[in-house]
């Protein structure tokens, strides 16, 4: 009952704040809207018809059509679900093979963490982009493999993180108290370490997120993510780079859904921060 009236009082005071609130709700939105594509999209997205390329905004074609005639807001919608879920896999195996490794790292020490922080720190020393693009292709080109890429690619951040956070929960007495007690290593890294650690691991998810939207988008602007005619938003707007003074509606609207999603998700990490941190006061 206690913990149900603790978490209640957090989700209060999180949609306190009404730029929160506005943000939550536009990407929940976007996310539901991207989701239904296929009760919502009018035709196929990928069906062209030369005879009607580049046609304005209209009742038949709410984002009128690209310059193979492909219904934009259909494209839209089903490149909306490849950005938001590969940004959210990539973001899932950063996360969690991160939080894994720098809760070993920080918690057992040793061989183990040098050895851990040696492959960390190389990896940290690749700019990022460069990293994701060299996994890419190992993994193979093109074929929607670059997920991973970003995954492996974010990862050493969340394990410096993590490492850090469980070497200072472990300078606590309760640890050494749990060791004492009999507890086992999964026990304590269960109950004490991940329970005091969770509030940093909250934030650096919805930013990792940002960054995992931010980066697939570039990639499929350069064309390294899929090829054609599958998309992302990142590709639709390197699409309608080229109507952009005929039709600037076709690069415009995937580009802003991808500043909104990340500005979005970004205010959410705010929200979130306040939110935790002021429960910590």
């Amino acid at each position: 009952m206690r913990e149900q009236a603790v978490w209640k009082r957090k989700i209060k005071q999180f949609f306190r704040n009404p730029l929160t609130v506005i943000a939550f709700l536009l990407f929940v939105f976007i996310v539901v809207i991207c989701l239904c594509a296929p009760l919502l999209a009018q035709d196929n997205y990928n069906a062209v018809n030369v005879y009607q390329g580049l046609q304005p905004p209209s009742a038949a074609h709410f984002f009128g059509t690209d310059n193979l005639g492909r219904d934009m807001f259909s494209r839209v919608l089903y490149a909306g679900r490849i950005t938001l879920g590969y940004s959210l896999i990539a973001t899932l195996i950063a996360v969690i093979s991160g939080t894994v490794l720098g809760v070993i790292s920080g918690y057992f020490g040793g061989t183990v963490d040098a050895v851990i922080m040696r492959i960390t720190e190389i990896l940290s020393a690749i700019p990022y982009f460069l990293l994701v693009i060299v996994f890419e292709i190992m993994l193979g080109f093109g074929q929607g493999n670059f997920k991973y890429a970003m995954g492996v690619a974010a990862a050493p951040a969340i394990i410096h993180m993590v490492r850090a956070e469980t070497l200072s929960v472990m300078s606590n007495e309760f640890i050494e108290a749990a060791k004492a007690l009999g507890f086992s290593d999964i026990v304590i890294i269960l109950r004490h370490v991940l329970n005091n650690i969770l509030n940093s691991l909250i934030l650096h998810t919805t930013s990792t997120y940002s960054d995992a939207m931010l980066t697939c988008s570039v990639l499929g602007y350069l064309g390294i993510g899929f090829q054609p005619p599958q998309a992302d938003w990142g590709t639709l707007v390197a699409s309608g780079y080229s109507a952009l003074r005929v039709n600037p509606h076709l690069a415009l609207i995937p580009c802003g859904l991808i500043m909104i999603c990340v500005l979005s998700v970004n205010l959410i990490g705010n929200g979130l921060r306040d939110t935790l941190e002021g429960d910590k006061s």
